[in-house]
């Protein structure tokens, strides 16, 4: 009902919510961050669809749908996602990366990098290009893209260290709870049978002098740096 309640309430910004999501989450953040605050808690958890970010953190940030099966992602506004044989439709997706756009962990990080207001911030002036990153470099009095670049490096290491103010415990029960899970396609008909990934926030690297480079499948799409220096 809160989920819905949103929607309807803030139904100008639709491009930012589930349908065209960029990222995922947002609606979800509101109701989390208003029943820390009330509480005085700090939470234990989050949505179990942001455990995407936790496990597989080589997803792009920017990503509808998650890890397709043919190793590629699904893009902002579900890109590629949908497929039909007639009027069945044909799953394309992975088990639990295909709901990451209901997560929530880059929108809490953004709040911690960038400020509690942060969130306001967007829902009022990130609407020129349907694209949250692409939005706070380029819109007026945005981040710019210098720092629009920081940030992304900055969420990605926090990902790495769990990091997340408050949400920190929340991200670190995601990770442990759903560590080794594994990832095929997520029901059938499907699409494409991938072979099952077995969940964890590592991949195997190859080294190029002081480049590590992990396998060419965890490699992102779109935006955020998989390439350690």
């Amino acid at each position: 009902m809160i989920h819905e309640g949103i929607h309807s309430l803030l139904s100008e910004y639709a491009w930012l919510q589930e349908r065209l999501l960029v990222p995922g989450g947002w609606q979800h953040l509101a109701p989390g961050d208003h029943g820390a605050k009330r509480s005085g808690s700090t939470p234990s958890s989050m949505g179990f669809l942001s455990a995407g970010a936790a496990i597989a953190p080589f997803m792009p940030i920017e990503c509808y749908s998650g890890w397709l099966q043919d190793d590629s992602f699904g893009g902002p506004c579900a890109e590629r996602v949908n497929r039909y044989s007639g009027s069945q439709q044909i799953c394309t997706w992975r088990n639990l990366l295909g709901g990451t756009q209901y997560g929530e962990t880059f929108a809490h990080a953004a709040e911690v990098i960038l400020g509690e207001k942060s969130i306001a911030w967007i829902w009022r002036y990130a609407s020129k290009s349907g694209r949250v990153l692409q939005d706070l470099a380029e819109v007026s009095n945005g981040l710019g893209v210098t720092q629009t670049k920081r940030l992304i490096q900055e969420y990605r290491a926090r990902q790495a260290f769990g990091d997340f103010g408050i949400w920190k415990t929340a991200y670190k029960n995601l990770l442990n709870d759903n560590w080794r899970t594994s990832i095929g396609a997520e029901w059938t008909p499907s699409w494409m049978t991938p072979a099952t990934w077995s969940a964890t926030c590592y991949v195997s690297t190859t080294q190029s002098g002081s480049t590590l480079t992990p396998e060419t499948r965890t490699l992102p799409g779109w935006s955020g740096a998989n390439q350690i220096h």
